[in-house]
């Protein structure tokens, strides 16, 4: 199930970040996918960790809490003692469950509770008491019969170990959780699938509400025991839903991917457009009246100074008019008075 689960998580990163290629080249240095994934699988997982070696997510070192989870080393029980006296110790963050031959009830119940243990009479179990997360891939198909592949997860932790052992399976020492995480996937993916078959393109795009209340619904009534119809609880599974979340929504087909953006960069590429002809249209206007201002106030100081020499060679004329009048005025007042004088008689 690991495997199978990590691998669709590989091809789901894939479809997210090759939004804008067809088709990846395989990196010779990329790690091998995991064992059991068919051919063309195995191709699209080594394209996605290429693509993860490259990324700058990758670079950073950081992990998702569901790879921290599966890393992470079993639970530590430390078994004390010889038999018949010996003490099983276990951590404090632990639910343990100790039954014994010949008991109905549990002699042991409960969170980190250490016990004295007989092998030859005494079972024992312990499970994490800590908030697990779970990963979904969920590849579902719309309304118009369009494949969207949605990335969420689910967090959940144990509420009444009382009625969790007893219901669910914590057989595996290793994993404990690992097969009822497995479980809740799948719940998880169908209610996913169910509710998107409802919807548009757009609307799963746009608006993830719907699908978060429906998926956290179906978990509530079936973790917790809670219906749909009403608030009444029963005993439920013991387990209680954190939160449910959708990360990503990304379409299959990048054709349609591209129409559905297409509207949306034509707009902005309109606005672009017209606000870049509006800018030159004022920019031209604006030489415009700067070149009006600039030539009038050119012609108006050219006349200026023309009416300046005009005015300044008037004077001088004036000026040399007057000098010349002057000068000719005491010649012709001597020719007058000679002229005027009366002649004296003869004697």
């Amino acid at each position: 199930m690991e495997p199978k689960r990590k691998a669709a998580a590989n091809v789901f990163l894939e479809q997210n970040l090759n939004q804008d290629d067809d088709a990846v080249l395989l990196s010779p240095a990329a790690p091998p996918p995991p064992p059991g994934v068919p051919a063309p699988a195995r191709e699209r997982v080594l394209s996605s960790a290429a693509m993860l070696a490259r990324s700058p997510i990758a670079q950073t070192g950081l992990k998702t809490s569901e790879e921290l989870q599966l890393e992470k080393e079993p639970i530590r029980v430390r078994e004390t003692g010889f038999w018949p006296f010996k003490r099983v110790i276990v951590p404090p963050n632990v639910y343990v469950v100790h039954t014994r031959i010949g008991r109905t009830q549990p002699v042991t119940l409960g969170l980190g509770l250490s016990f004295r243990y007989n092998a030859a009479t005494d079972a024992y179990l312990v499970v994490p008491a800590a908030m697990q997360t779970i990963g979904i891939v969920a590849n579902s198909i719309t309304r118009e019969k369009q494949g969207i592949n949605v990335l969420a997860y689910v967090q959940w932790q144990i509420n009444d170990f009382g009625v969790a052992y007893r219901k669910l399976d914590f057989s595996d020492s290793r994993d404990p959780l690992g097969i009822v995480n497995a479980q809740l996937r799948e719940q998880a993916e169908a209610a996913i699938k169910d509710k998107i078959a409802t919807l548009s393109v757009e609307d799963v795009l746009t608006d993830k509400e719907p699908i978060i209340e429906e998926l956290t619904t179906r978990l509530k009534a079936v973790a917790e025991g809670r219906s749909a119809a009403s608030q009444d609880t029963d005993e439920g599974l013991g387990i209680k839903i954190v939160t449910v979340q959708i990360k990503e929504a990304v379409v299959s087909s990048q054709r349609l991917w591209e129409h559905l953006q297409a509207p949306f960069r034509y707009e902005q590429e309109k606005s672009a457009r017209i606000s870049f002809l509006q800018t030159q249209d004022e920019i031209r206007e604006k030489e415009l009246q700067t070149r009006q201002v600039t030539e009038t106030s050119e012609a108006e100081t050219l006349v200026e100074i023309e009416r300046i020499k005009q005015s300044k060679q008037t004077e001088a004329l004036e000026i040399r008019v007057a000098q010349e009048a002057h000068a000719v005025l005491p010649a012709s007042k001597r020719w007058c008075a000679n002229a005027c004088r009366p002649k004296s008689r003869p004697r």
